[in-house]
């Protein structure tokens, strides 16, 4: 429930919206919040971003009322709101994911990342691979979307996360209308164009 959102930080933004850290009042869990600007685009987007992380890596109840997921390198999704009150008092659209305490990996300044190189890469290739075997491809894999969150004992060198599957999209038309007929083209990767971050482009592009 939104409504027990409070305590909200800012983290960063982008071209569709702000990402802000919320705190639950009622449970005290810390939540990452993307709150879309309000635009008819950026409702798509929204949608979109919906159904990507919907379809990879959703929260899971147990049993024992614990939420897990099914992968540990993919941010996990737990919903979205369609009125949540923004920070201009106007109310608009979210989505709400996992927190990851940590920092960009391209802001991770130390000598001894070399040191756990292997590891590292371990974890982005298994979080590459869990998104590719979903049927889904990135779209936008660089340093600004690598997260590493801090480890136990409070040093940067923890679990490795992907975030930001904002234009994500299914490879396959028939994979996409699998999840839903309705999806089909629509979220279906376009091999016509280029999307992305020019710099991270693979060298064929």
């Amino acid at each position: 429930d939104t409504e027990n959102l409070t305590d909200k930080k800012r983290i960063g933004s982008g071209a569709f919206g702000t990402v802000y850290q919320v705190t639950d009042n009622v449970t005290h869990k810390i939540y990452a919040l993307k709150e879309f600007k309000n635009s008819g685009i950026n409702n798509k987007f929204l949608i979109r971003e919906l159904v990507l992380l919907s379809s990879v890596n959703p929260a899971r109840p147990t049993r024992d009322g614990e939420i897990i997921f099914e992968n540990r390198n993919v941010v996990g999704f737990f919903g979205a709101s369609t009125a949540w009150q923004r920070s201009d008092g106007t109310v608009g659209p979210a989505i709400l994911s996992e927190f990851i305490n940590g920092k960009e990996i391209g802001h991770v300044r130390s000598p001894e990342i070399w040191t756990h190189a292997c590891r590292i890469s371990k974890e982005l290739f298994n979080g590459l691979a869990f998104i590719h075997g979903k049927g889904v491809a990135h779209g936008d894999i660089k340093p600004a979307n690598i997260m590493m969150e801090r480890a136990n004992d409070g040093g940067l060198y923890g679990r490795v996360v992907i975030v930001d599957l904002g234009i994500a999209c299914f490879v396959d038309y028939e994979l996409a209308s699998r999840v839903n007929p309705h999806f089909g083209k629509k979220y279906t990767c376009d091999t016509q164009s280029l999307s992305g971050t020019t710099e991270y482009f693979s060298p064929e592009c």
